[in-house]
């Protein structure tokens, strides 16, 4: 029992150094989608962004869910969904795209402390059956 609460102990201070994900806003340009990731208190520098087909996966180490407010997806046809999981590392946002080849650009802003990836379709979903061949009609 009194291990049991040295170890509680010891992980409550890691805790309260999380940094807080207050909110994920989305933005739809013309050519791009940004999606944007505030904190209330700076985030270690995350160099964990890994490219998927129809996904992208960031990592916040040291990070939590604290949202004020759900994800609004509805504000972009090209994002499926973001998915946020916790594990010892930190925060995982997995963003699930309409499209499989893109390319992106990630940055961090200050006050608020903000971590903005801008994410470029490089091609657009075509409509289902339609090919140059058989164009739908």
């Amino acid at each position: 029992m009194l291990t049991a609460l040295g170890v509680a102990l010891t992980a409550w201070p890691a805790c309260l150094s999380a940094s807080g994900l207050m909110d994920v806003r989305i933005g739809e340009y013309e050519t791009y989608t940004r999606v944007v990731f505030e904190f209330d208190q700076p985030v270690p520098e995350t160099d964990r962004i890994i490219r998927g087909e129809n996904r992208l996966t960031v990592m916040f180490p040291q990070a939590e869910p604290r949202l004020i407010r759900k994800i609004p997806l509805r504000r972009s046809p090209r994002i499926v969904n973001i998915e946020l999981w916790v594990n010892q590392e930190g925060l995982s946002a997995i963003v699930l795209l309409d499209f499989a080849r893109y390319r992106y650009e990630a940055f961090a802003m200050r006050d608020p402390f903000r971590v903005a990836i801008d994410i470029y379709p490089d091609e657009e979903p075509a409509a289902a059956g339609a090919t140059s061949e058989n164009p739908p009609g």
